[in-house]
């Protein structure tokens, strides 16, 4: 989902690749990937040892990396044979993963919220802006996320990997683990510490990188908007938010201070 951490996590996860790369960011569902060319992002420029390459190169493409944001789940997300991508990189599929990213409600929100006031989107972007009232449409999408991350932690599948952004951003541990799951190398991973411009960057401070305990508490920016406490009180959200990030934010610090001052 927009504004979910993922843009940090994609450019991490191609620093720890060597060798010829495509990514194609925020696609839509319709769109066909063979009409498509990976504009240059900043993540190439950083590792010499990565190669950005178009679908039409001929040459071998060692890593197809595309994201989707806030689709419906069940829809594009859903995995698919390696013979669907043979048309775009021209030999077969060794493995398709498909990534679930998540970050808590409470963050996330407060940086929807932030990016939506310091203008870093059109307000139609969203779709399900704040602005207009429609903060519920996002809470549920938000559960369908965290109920479709909890499906693949469960999975015994290897190829569905769920990665949680808050654990991302304070465990080595957890971020050596993605990467056995991946089955690479942890080769470069301060490039965690990259604040990507694709994407606009940052809500809150653009491209300067803070130390993690700050990312845990971007809610506090925004903790009085109607659309944070109204979050609290939606039982399931809690419940879901406890069960995947409790053991990593104090969610009842969050409930007892989220619009405290109203």
């Amino acid at each position: 989902m927009k504004r979910n951490g993922n843009h940090g996590i994609v450019n991490w996860i191609l620093a720890q690749h060597r060798g010829n790369a495509i990514f194609c960011n925020a696609l839509h569902g319709s769109e066909s990937l063979s009409n498509l060319r990976s504009a240059p992002i900043e993540a190439f420029a950083h590792n010499p040892d990565l190669h950005k390459v178009e679908l039409s190169s001929p040459c071998d493409k060692e890593l197809l990396l595309l994201t989707y944001e806030d689709h419906r789940v069940g829809g594009v997300i859903e995995p698919r044979s390696p013979e669907h991508y043979r048309q775009w990189i021209s030999h077969s599929v060794n493995r398709e993963i498909n990534i679930s990213v998540l970050r808590d409600p409470f963050n996330f929100f407060a940086s929807r919220i932030q990016a939506e006031q310091n203008g870093t989107y059109p307000l139609e972007c969203w779709g399900d802006c704040f602005s207009t009232g429609d903060g519920a449409k996002l809470w549920d999408k938000w559960k369908s996320y965290a109920r479709r991350f909890i499906e693949f932690a469960a999975s015994p599948s290897p190829d569905l990997i769920p990665i949680s952004y808050n654990h991302w951003t304070t465990s080595l541990e957890y971020r050596e683990k993605i990467c056995r799951d991946l089955e690479v190398a942890l080769l470069n991973d301060e490039e965690r510490k990259v604040v990507t411009g694709w994407g606009a960057g940052s809500s809150f401070n653009q491209g300067i990188w803070q130390e993690s305990e700050t990312y845990m508490n971007r809610w506090r920016a925004n903790s009085d908007h109607e659309v944070l406490v109204e979050a609290v009180k939606d039982e399931e959200l809690v419940e879901l938010a406890r069960a995947i990030f409790g053991d990593v934010i104090d969610i009842d610090n969050i409930i007892d201070n989220v619009g405290r001052r109203r």
